[in-house]
């Protein structure tokens, strides 16, 4: 059994030499909301399989934000006393604000284990903050 993973139709791809020669680190400026974090890592753990580790889905999301119904298949765990959610979407937001601002060509966080350019990193962010938002139904059925 040969261990080259080249053939036909694949070859190896290295990283580009911005992604080797290294990156700017994010960690100071994500929110600090261990309750968040540790019940969205439902496949594995960042330190293994980095941002794969995660759950990221609007259902995983609200779920560890307190405010979701339906139980993630994959582990159902959250924090018995979660943050609140909108603080933790206002943060997210301020985050990937100040991400963008950044003058790097690469960016990461121990918290991901995973190496993104600044807009990835700033849209992950801000996407989280969007399904971290407790969905808020009128009760006036002809208002929007």
């Amino acid at each position: 059994m040969s261990n080259s993973v080249e053939g036909e139709g694949w070859q190896r791809v290295h990283p580009a030499e911005h992604l080797r020669s290294g990156y700017t680190s994010v960690d100071s400026l994500l929110p600090d909301a261990d309750w968040f974090w540790w019940s969205l890592q439902r496949f594995c753990v960042p330190d293994c399989c980095g941002l794969d580790a995660y759950d990221l889905s609007a259902e995983s999301v609200a779920w560890a934000c307190g405010w979701g119904t339906v139980r993630p298949a994959s582990s159902d765990r959250r924090d018995e006393k979660p943050g609140d959610p909108r603080e933790l979407a206002v943060a997210l937001r301020t985050a990937a604000q100040q991400i963008r601002a950044l003058d790097a060509t690469c960016v990461s966080a121990s918290l991901f284990n995973h190496i993104l350019v600044p807009e990835s990193c700033a849209g992950l962010l801000e996407d989280l903050a969007d399904k971290a938002e407790p969905e808020t139904i009128s009760a006036d059925p002809g208002q929007s």
